[in-house]
């Protein structure tokens, strides 16, 4: 009998680099391609253009079957934010909740009356307010919560949500202070990198949808996270000591809807 990988985490590609290999040994002769090369490639697309651009791969066969094994199994995405006590608590207890326009209005003013300088501050609060959603309504994320594919990324590549919180908190009290002092927003929360575990497809419907978002498919190619196993898996049949931990990925899923609490499988504090 087969063994089963008990959960995709992009990360890990010591877990997953076999039973990916398994899938695509009928698909890719990644041997012929390995002995064809006089010198192995320079960078990861290299290994991946190798795979794609081989006479010999069905390309439309090979993002299929791709798919259908991210498909197949439960899917690890992480979500690096700052939390106060209670919403941690309620995250754990209702899941991760999209939020509206208002609910971030509402904390950034929880945290900034706990400010010293929130007397002044909150003469510029409506008017600041005004000119941010101006500039940047199509920046801010209400009605969505967004997920990420590497913890690498969330705690190295691009730690600002750990550091400073949601996207919304940091460029709005970038604006109401004028001095970019986006600290301000630490006060009273902890960092939390949140990891759950979902289905597959229902991981991969939502990695399609942060695409189609950011317009990302274009001429019958696949999500970018299929690219990426391709010339991660490559790569690490050249360099066997490759770890795609290292590479501090940012791929997205967006959820339009609340990220169920049955998922999430750790709330980790981060020291940062």
């Amino acid at each position: 009998m087969t063994a089963v990988l008990p959960f995709f985490d992009f990360d890990s590609i010591d877990d997953w680099n076999p039973f990916l290999s398994e899938t695509l040994s009928g698909i890719v002769p990644i041997e012929a391609i390995m002995q064809s090369q006089s010198t192995p490639p320079e960078y990861i697309e290299d290994a991946r253009d190798l795979v794609i651009r081989n006479i010999r791969v069905d390309k439309k066969r090979l993002y299929g079957a791709v798919e259908s094994w991210l498909c197949e199994r439960p899917f690890r995405a992480y979500h690096g934010t700052r939390l106060f006590p209670d919403e941690l608590n309620s995250i754990q207890q209702k899941g991760l909740v999209p939020t509206t326009i208002q609910d971030r209005v509402n904390r950034t003013k929880r945290v900034l009356q706990e400010h010293p300088d929130w007397n002044q501050l909150r003469l510029r609060f409506e008017p600041a307010l005004h000119e941010f959603l101006n500039k940047h309504h199509q920046k801010v994320r209400a009605g969505q919560v967004h997920l990420t594919i590497s913890r690498g990324g969330v705690t190295h590549g691009f730690n600002h949500y750990l550091v400073y919180g949601a996207e919304f908190d940091q460029r709005f009290i970038q604006l109401l202070t004028a001095q970019g002092r986006a600290d301000i927003m630490k006060r009273g929360t902890t960092p939390y990198l949140l990891t759950f575990e979902m289905p597959g497809d229902v991981a991969v419907d939502r990695m399609i949808a942060y695409a189609n978002k950011f317009a990302a498919i274009r001429n019958g190619e696949p999500f970018d996270l299929i690219r990426k196993l391709i010339g991660h898996w490559a790569w690490k049949q050249f360099f066997p000591e490759f770890s795609s931990g290292t590479q501090e990925e940012d791929l997205g899923l967006v959820f339009y809807e609340i990220v169920r609490p049955e998922w999430l499988v750790r709330a980790e504090e981060i020291q940062i």
